[in-house]
């Protein structure tokens, strides 16, 4: 049996995971059908087309999630209701040997409308839907009796195991230099490369790969996004002011769509914090 689970954003009610489903059709095929060659993650490590990365002990990490450090059971979670739907951040499959994760972003989010449903030899009219599709690959899978979780995307899994930026190299000189150099960023303040430290570099090197998969459409929607929560940092055209260290670590967490607002106080908040942004 597949047990499908959400876990929804910090600030909603009650626990963060939530029951969605169950299934037994084959949601991910098993791991030693999806990983047929892996290695060990170093931050400097490039993967063949059909490598996975692989972190031994995950459990015992800083980074590991809850779920992977003691025994629970779907029951203990509280079922998804509609309203939690909007503020899923990962999906996980729990199966009898592994846990299948995939990071939920707004493209796996949709709502559709006046369309048909095929069920076999029967068909139902829907007229409005909230859709939430899979990918045909997990964006990670954990695997119990290893105690080993199998990734290939850093940048996916940082946005489930948080702390797991951690892992990422600090962006070069170079690469800094470049990244400021963007046609959405103003520099103000005598801001430049030299100020970025550790931790924005590390954030720098995690926002190219977020931006190099996104299209022009999608970028669109992230930069609108930021100006929403950080009306502070928008200038014309598309851009963003950068006088400071903290002003660049918030463009930086909004690339990695960290914003969201809670759903009964509509508080404007950072995600894994309880940090208001008014």
């Amino acid at each position: 049996m597949n047990y499908i689970c959400a876990k929804i954003k910090d600030g909603c009610n009650g626990s963060n995971y939530r029951r969605m489903t169950s299934t037994e059709n084959e949601i991910y095929k098993p791991k030693e059908e999806l990983v047929h060659s892996f290695r060990e993650y170093t931050p400097d490590s490039l993967l063949e087309e059909d490598e996975w990365y692989v972190i031994k002990s995950f459990s015992q990490q800083e980074y590991a999630l809850d779920l992977m450090k003691k025994e629970y059971q779907i029951v203990d979670y509280d079922e998804l209701e509609n309203d939690d739907y909007k503020h899923i951040v990962f999906l996980f499959v729990h199966t009898n040997k592994a846990l299948y994760f995939q990071k939920v972003g707004k493209t796996r989010l949709t709502k559709k409308k006046n369309f048909i449903q095929i069920f076999g030899d029967s068909f139902e009219y829907i007229h409005d839907a909230n859709i939430l599709t899979f990918n045909e690959y997990p964006d990670a899978i954990y695997m119990r009796d290893e105690d080993a979780l199998y990734f290939r995307k850093l940048d996916k899994v940082a946005g489930i195991f948080k702390g797991m930026i951690e892992l990422y190299r600090e962006a070069t000189e170079p690469e800094v230099i470049k990244f400021l150099a963007n046609d959405f960023i103003v520099l103000t303040n005598g801001f430049n490369a030299s100020q970025v430290k550790t931790m924005n570099r590390k954030r720098i090197t995690l926002a190219i790969e977020i931006l190099l998969r996104l299209k022009d459409n999608e970028k669109k929607g992230i930069f609108s996004y930021i100006k929403e929560y950080r009306p502070d940092l928008a200038a014309k055209n598309q851009k963003f002011t950068i006088g400071s260290e903290n002003d660049l670590k918030m463009l930086l967490y909004g690339i990695e769509e960290r914003f969201y607002t809670t759903p009964v106080g509509r508080e404007k908040r950072i995600a894994n914090s309880t940090t208001n942004l008014n």
